[in-house]
């Protein structure tokens, strides 16, 4: 069972600095509605490569991803850790 706090935090500030990674996760089908930045080709698709859209921001979950079941529940796993990988030598670099 997954417990959650009696009062949840419900807002974020990014201006902060603190955050400095969104991995954007949209549910059962893509929906980039909130993204206001230049980060779409002329089709109106998401600008990508194996889910790396930019630098800080990274998509999990999109059809042929990575892999043909890249939309799927037992293939985002696989994309997923490919993504951790790639995450964890780019943080690795950054506090060298």
């Amino acid at each position: 069972m997954t417990r959650l706090p009696a009062s949840p935090r419900l807002t974020l500030s990014l201006p902060n600095g603190r955050i400095r990674t969104v991995i954007w996760a949209t549910g059962y089908a893509p929906d980039f509605g909130l993204a206001k930045l230049p980060i779409f080709d002329r089709k109106g698709e998401l600008r990508h490569s194996e889910g790396i859209v930019g630098p800080g921001l990274y998509v999990f979950g999109l059809p042929f991803q990575m892999r043909g079941k890249s939309a799927l529940i037992e293939g985002v796993g696989a994309d997923a850790e490919a993504l951790a990988t790639h995450l964890a030598h780019h943080l690795k670099i950054r506090a060298a």
